[in-house]
């Protein structure tokens, strides 16, 4: 493909799509679960005796829902999605790439006559090529890519409204290049469309495994410059770029709240980045130098997340541990009132129900103050800060320890004999 608008990255760590999962990955709505489209074409066959062979052609056709915002009109996000692709026979895995195009247009474009709308050459050849009984699919699909690249007008289509039709290269790795059939946008529709062509393929290879749905931000196009000196390597650092900036959010998140993030997880994002520069380099977007670079900093990345995901799991570990150690003092002190109650006023004081009234209310109180005390006690013993005062402390605890038995004693023995 020459002279390539946009690039863009279908995440791939084994460095190998396996085109002959391709299907429908975006149908109905994309950010409106409430529209749906069951009516969708996904025709993924082999061009060779073989059923399983990696020469395919690929058909995919469905409904899309694209309105983003409440301010439009329900119709005004929908659109038709034809896609035309094949994977060229190789015997060498990193040669067999996807090559085809996608075509867009909005719905409104079709005829309202439901008649009519199926007469229109993209459905009536699509619909041929999802019949199980077609006996001539390659001639089809031939005849359909014609319509998809452009060469082949769409009847019945109105032409008050847009098509835009784009070819693509994915290339084993999940590098996409993307390059319009016609120029007829300007640069920011162009943006705009081309984005939503690559989601479309990117969702019908690609399954989540280290990010939310919802981030489809993770890995997006970019632009060729190519007035810029070096348009390919200034893409290919841009692509990764992308993921630095959802490894820096996700750092940023975790460090607010301390606490793990396991829908977005952080190594499996660096891996994922790792696969990227490796085809990156070897289809010369970025050069040996910037690659080594680079790789070196996400093994650092990698580390700083490693560190602060055992400070987030060390700082949970002593919460429970401070939790258990206060529970196990409180349930003590407890148990002491309880004794001291029953065994020291049960000869003095014929009916304590007085004094026991003043104490149910009392009780929980004291005991709230006391556990707050003991969590504030020992979280003070794990604050690094606290290490010098705690030395000094040390003394003071061992005075306390020798002495608080010695006066308990005393007094028990003065309370025995009524010394005073």
């Amino acid at each position: 493909m020459e002279e390539l608008d946009y690039l863009g990255w279908i995440p791939c760590v084994n460095g190998h799509l396996d085109f002959g999962l391709m299907k429908v990955g975006i149908k109905g709505g994309f950010t409106n679960l409430d529209s749906t489209d069951r009516n969708c074409i996904e025709k993924n066959f082999s061009c060779s005796p073989l059923s399983d062979s990696h020469d395919r052609r690929m058909v995919l056709q469905s409904k899309v829902d694209w309105r983003d915002s409440p301010k439009f009109q329900t119709d005004d996000g929908l659109f038709r999605v034809f896609v035309t692709a094949e994977v060229n026979k190789s015997n060498s895995m990193d040669e067999r790439c996807l090559k085809g195009n996608i075509l867009i247009y909005p719905l409104g474009a079709e005829p309202k006559d439901t008649q009519s709308r199926h007469n229109m050459n993209v459905h009536l050849i699509s619909q041929s090529i999802n019949d199980d009984d077609n006996d001539d699919l390659l001639g089809n699909f031939n005849e359909l890519e014609k319509i998809t690249s452009g060469s082949t007008p769409i009847t019945h289509f109105d032409d008050d409204y847009f098509f835009c039709s784009i070819e693509f290269e994915i290339q084993p790795s999940g590098l996409t290049k993307l390059k319009y059939n016609q120029n007829k946008f300007d640069n920011e529709s162009k943006f705009v469309i081309a984005r939503q062509a690559f989601y479309y393929l990117k969702y019908s290879i690609h399954t989540h495994k280290h990010h939310t749905t919802q981030e489809d931000s993770l890995t997006t196009i970019t632009p060729i410059y190519h007035r810029d000196a070096t348009p390919e390597y200034d893409a290919g650092l841009r692509l990764i770029c992308q993921l630095k900036r959802e490894l820096t959010g996700l750092k940023r998140i975790q460090s607010t709240d301390d606490r793990a993030h396991p829908t977005n997880d952080a190594i499996g994002i660096i891996a994922y980045i790792e696969s990227l520069i490796s085809s990156l380099r070897a289809n010369k977007f970025i050069s040996n130098i910037h690659a080594r670079r680079e790789l070196q900093r996400f093994q650092s990345t990698k580390a700083s997340f490693l560190a602060q995901t055992n400070k987030i799991d060390h700082k949970l570990s002593n919460n429970e541990l401070l939790k258990s150690k206060s529970k196990v003092w409180l349930g003590f002190i407890i148990v002491s009132i309880w004794g001291f109650m029953n065994f020291t006023y049960k000869p003095l004081v014929a009916d304590k129900t007085e004094i026991s009234g003043y104490f149910i209310y009392a009780i929980p109180f004291i005991l709230a103050i006391i556990y707050y005390f003991i969590i504030e006690y020992y979280q003070s013993k794990l604050n690094p800060l606290n290490n010098e005062k705690l030395y000094y402390s040390q003394y003071l605890k061992m005075i306390f320890k020798m002495v608080a038995p010695l006066t308990i004693g005393i007094l028990a023995i003065i309370y025995q004999y009524n010394l005073l």
